[in-house]
């Protein structure tokens, strides 16, 4: 079921027009946020390397403490598991992405989001 979501997402945002249109227009929005962008791009950078090795290593440290060897054993093969799907999956979901609004360039291979992944595992590890 999550693989057909999966290719169902990606169809939907590299296929219908209406959707490559909504995107560019959301990017557009974010990039050009004047009192919030600073915060948001801090918010992003949560899910960098390293600070997902920060916060991975603090839910390590979280699990021990509370006795769950086997959840602190689970928090790096998740957070790992996570990054290598998701940049084995980038090349297979590669494609243009629209740029109507003349917003920045978009990489081709930039979906699965490795920050959005990197976000998600750690908020699932957390619960």
């Amino acid at each position: 079921m999550c693989a057909v979501g999966l290719i169902l997402t990606w169809a939907v945002a590299a296929l219908v027009p209406a959707s490559q249109a909504r995107d560019a227009a959301a990017l557009d929005g974010f990039t050009h946020m004047t009192r919030l962008g600073a915060l948001a791009y801090r918010v992003a950078e949560l899910a960098d390397p390293q600070s997902c090795l920060l916060l991975g290593a603090v839910l390590i440290g979280v699990a021990l403490l509370g006795g769950r060897p086997r959840v602190a054993a689970a928090v790096p093969l998740v957070l790992l598991g996570s990054a290598l799907t998701t940049e084995l999956l980038k090349p297979l979901g590669a494609h243009a992405h629209a740029t109507t609004l003349g917003v920045r360039d978009i990489p081709a291979a930039s979906w699965p989001s490795g920050h959005a992944t990197a976000a998600m595992a750690l908020a699932l590890c957390a619960v």
